[in-house]
């Protein structure tokens, strides 16, 4: 809403990758409301419907939500990163530079995509069969940390108990069975390998941008370079470091799992909670209010107005005849 008020910016392609990105990062309020009202009415009594809500259609809806909101995030936060670098990196090059009629583009492809992805498992496939990406846990998400090394033995054991050409066959299906759950491979490409390697790109990318901008700032020797540099670094370092957070724990709890390393079982209640969601509620701080000017916010605030007619108010020493007419 700041945004969409404060006008037109002068730079159109950064105002329209912040609007997209401010709605993606909503969507994932709305996947915490769902689980948060959930919580409220099964409390005390989640036992007895457990099933009846991983099972149910809200529980998908909510597991897409949230999927489609961390994925398209990443997908802007990567556009916004290549722009900012080829704005920075090749200032003269403006045919490298994102114009608004592309960036346009390249949301549109981008929302289709993700759309199409975190859709998927929703739709009639086997490879999904039987339909269960969404429904893991309590919490919907189709995340890679339920390894059972328990359930593992005993489907081992099983295993043993077979005799002809149907080893292999009853080998396969139990290591889909025991390790992870259908679609397992699709879900740990979507949210381990492609994050993993989104983070690299913005890592090295915001790395690139501080370094050129050091380098071409002692071309120019101008003095007050390095108080300039000193923030530059530290809103980089921000951006760098809640991407870790937020995308690195899912990424190494996911290979970790993929190695058949069990994990504590209410891991995936920490995750979904306080892990997944930091991006969505520090990119509004990052990208909107440390941008905002206050003080122009301040000034057309109707507060301050009537805030100045208070200061303006008669003393007690004047007369009452004269505070009577300056009311």
């Amino acid at each position: 809403i700041l945004r969409i008020r404060k006008g037109k910016p002068k730079h159109d392609v950064n105002h329209i990758l912040v609007v997209h990105l401010s709605f993606s990062d909503m969507i994932m309020g709305v996947y915490i409301i769902i689980i948060a009202s959930m919580d409220m009415k099964y409390r005390d009594t989640y036992f007895q419907h457990q099933v009846v809500w991983t099972k149910s259609a809200l529980c998908m809806a909510s597991g897409f939500i949230a999927s489609l909101s961390s994925e398209m995030s990443v997908y802007i936060l990567v556009v916004m990163t290549l722009d900012r670098f080829l704005k920075i990196v090749f200032p003269f090059k403006i045919w490298l530079h994102f114009s608004k009629r592309v960036v346009n583009g390249v949301l549109i492809v981008g929302w289709t995509l993700c759309i199409t992805l975190t859709a998927l498992p929703l739709l009639p496939l086997d490879y999904f069969s039987p339909h269960e990406f969404y429904t893991q846990s309590g919490f919907c998400l189709p995340l890679m940390l339920n390894y059972d090394s328990a359930k593992e033995a005993l489907l081992n054991q099983h295993e043993d108990t077979r005799q002809g050409g149907s080893i292999e066959l009853e080998r396969q299906k139990s290591q889909q069975a025991y390790s992870h759950f259908n679609g397992w491979e699709y879900s740990f490409a979507l949210f381990n390998v492609v994050n993993l390697v989104a983070f690299l790109l913005i890592a090295v990318g915001y790395l690139a941008i501080f370094f050129a901008t050091r380098i071409s700032r002692s071309k120019t020797k101008q003095g007050s370079g390095n108080e300039r540099d000193r923030k530059m670094a530290v809103k980089l370092m921000w951006i760098v470091s809640t991407d870790f957070c937020c995308w690195m724990p899912v990424i190494i709890m996911g290979f970790l799992t993929f190695y058949k390393i069990a994990l504590p079982g209410e891991i995936i209640a920490y995750v979904s909670i306080f892990v997944l969601p930091i991006n969505s509620a520090i990119n509004p701080i990052l990208y909107t209010f440390s941008t905002l000017s206050w003080k122009d916010l301040w000034k057309k605030c109707k507060c301050k107005c009537i805030s100045a007619h208070c200061h303006q108010a008669p003393s007690p020493k004047k007369s009452s005849a004269s505070a009577t007419t300056k009311l």
